[in-house]
């Protein structure tokens, strides 16, 4: 209910039917939708874009993420801030800023 809003997960749920790509598009089910003859294309780069990404900083955003989506009370944004300050000590982000000044892309190894 979250992701869709109360309106479109209850006609989800009460008329299970099955939707077009278009309209899980539209109502929010899915992020992107992609023709069938491009879709290994498209899931290479995508995940190549993710796995190119700083280890540290997909961590700390996943956890962000997650501490978000809790009650008010039952966060922990210590831990959140904890794992943004690892990124900012770490050699992954000296790579990255020497790669930015370099113009050339990072390598990132997770430490």
């Amino acid at each position: 209910m979250a992701l869709l809003g109360p309106s479109a997960a209850a006609e989800l749920f009460f008329t299970a039917r099955q939707y077009t790509a278009a309209e899980a598009l539209q109502i929010g089910l899915v992020n992107r939708v992609v023709p069938h003859a491009e879709i290994r294309a498209f899931t290479e780069r995508y995940v190549g874009a993710i796995a190119g990404n700083a280890p540290l900083t997909l961590r700390a955003a996943k956890r962000a993420i997650l501490e978000a989506q809790r009650a008010p009370e039952a966060r922990d944004p210590a831990s959140v801030a904890r794992l943004i300050a690892a990124c900012f000590e770490s050699a992954d982000y000296a790579e990255g800023v020497r790669a930015f000044l370099e113009k050339r892309p990072p390598r990132f190894r997770g430490a």
